[in-house]
Formats: structure tokens, C-alpha cells, sequence
């Protein structure tokens, strides 16, 4: 078994360099600027995180767009729609003559045809439509002319730095904030560790656990300084 488990890492090694390498280049390319960012009149809220796994995204975003919303500010969800089997725009929420579809709501479609995460904010805030496009740029240029969207939030969009945001939000896991500090498949990270440098503020999950403040608040002030809280 011990050979077993070897081999197989040795096998998974090469593709393990070549998919970090890629993803250093992609950030690399953006923090050059040789690729900018599309930057939308609407202000944009990015809900992200940099490891595999639930850090509690999805019920952050829900409870911006909820206090946003009823603070009067007009917002959508924008959302890639991670798993769905369907292909294309779709809205849910839409308020009448703006759905992208006919009958598009969140009763009437399966989970399969929008992603569960969609799904469970537009179930859980009615009135927040949730703008469903693998292109969020699109998907909040469509927001921005057809519903008047004023506030947009990107829901897991800290690794979409095709589109520019106002506010990044990182959240770590206080169980597991660094994945082990290597990247898939050895670690949990979707993106090396000096990402963390890209946020406005880190916000810790699970906090009510223990795990120890001291190492997690010394490597983000390694990449970030003293600029960024940690909530």
C-alpha cells in the first residue's frame, strides 16, 4: 500500500507543477496588468476564499445582499452557477419583463438547471434577483441595464479577476485557513498562499472553535501589513 501510495503521487506530481505554474502565471499576469480587469458602474462586493471546501460564502453573501437590500440599495447576485447542467444566462428573482427566460424563478427550476448555491440565495431573499453567468462581467452589465443594479455581489469570486471589485472579502477557515499551504491535489489551496494579498479585509469562519490566532494573524500581516482587518 505504502508503494501504492507513492507512485501515485509521483504520477500526480507533474501535473500538480504544471497546474501551480498556471495559476501563478494567470495572477502574475494581473498584478503586471499585462490582463486588466472590466471594471462595471455598479460598485462590486467579492465573497471568496483561497481553499477547496465550505467557508461560509454563500451565508456571507446572503447576509450582504440582505442588509444591502434593506438598507434600499438596489443589488443582484452575480453567480457562475458551479455544477448546473444548464448552459447559458439565467435569473432568478428577475422582477416581471426583466428574466432572462420565460418563467425563470427559483420554484420553477431545479437545482441541476441553476447550481444549489444560486438556488439557496434566491430561495432565501426573494427579492434579491441572482444573476446566473459564468461571464460575471456580462452577467452584471445585464444587471446594471435591466434592473437598475447599484450594488453588485460576487458570490465565490475571489479566483475571477477578469472582473474588478470595490471590496474583496477573503474568508478563511479558522479550522483549516491555509490548506495545509500547498495547492491541489497534495493541499487544499485553490491558489498559493501570497494571494491572500489581494484582499481588503480577511474574515475568519468557525472562529468559535479553537485555532491559533497568533500564526493565522502573523502570515496575513507577512502579505498584507497592517492594511487589512481580520474580523
Amino acid at each position: 500500500m505504502k508503494w501504492t501510495a507513492a507512485i501515485r503521487r509521483l504520477l500526480l506530481q507533474g501535473p500538480a507543477w504544471v497546474y501551480e505554474l498556471a495559476i501563478r502565471l494567470r495572477i502574475a499576469s494581473y498584478e503586471t496588468r499585462y490582463l486588466k480587469p472590466r471594471r462595471l458602474k455598479a460598485a462590486v462586493v467579492s465573497v471568496g476564499n483561497i481553499t477547496l471546501g465550505g467557508t461560509g460564502k454563500t451565508p456571507l453573501t446572503q447576509y450582504i445582499a440582505r442588509y444591502l437590500s434593506e438598507e434600499g440599495y438596489s443589488v443582484a447576485v452575480l453567480s457562475r452557477g458551479y455544477g448546473r447542467a444548464s448552459g447559458g444566462q439565467l435569473v432568478l428573482n428577475a422582477p416581471a419583463g426583466a428574466a432572462a427566460h420565460p418563467g425563470d424563478s427559483p420554484v420553477e427550476l431545479p437545482w441541476t438547471a441553476t447550481g444549489d448555491e444560486p438556488l439557496l440565495v434566491a430561495r432565501s431573499l426573494p427579492r434579491v434577483p441572482v444573476v446566473i453567468n459564468k461571464d460575471r462581467f456580462a452577467g452584471g452589465s445585464w444587471a446594471e441595464r435591466c434592473l437598475g443594479s447599484e450594488v453588485l455581489i460576487l458570490d465565490d469570486g475571489y479566483q475571477h479577476l477578469r472582473l474588478a471589485r470595490d471590496l474583496n472579502l477573503l474568508l478563511l477557515d479558522a479550522t483549516d485557513p491555509f490548506g495545509g499551504f500547498r495547492m491541489v491535489p497534495f493541499g487544499r489551496l485553490r491558489e498559493p498562499v501570497y494571494a491572500i494579498r489581494r484582499a481588503d479585509a480577511v474574515i475568519v469562519t468557525r472562529a468559535h472553535r479553537p485555532f491559533d490566532q497568533g500564526q493565522l494573524a502573523s502570515i496575513v500581516k507577512y502579505f498584507c501589513g497592517d492594511r487589512i482587518p481580520i474580523i
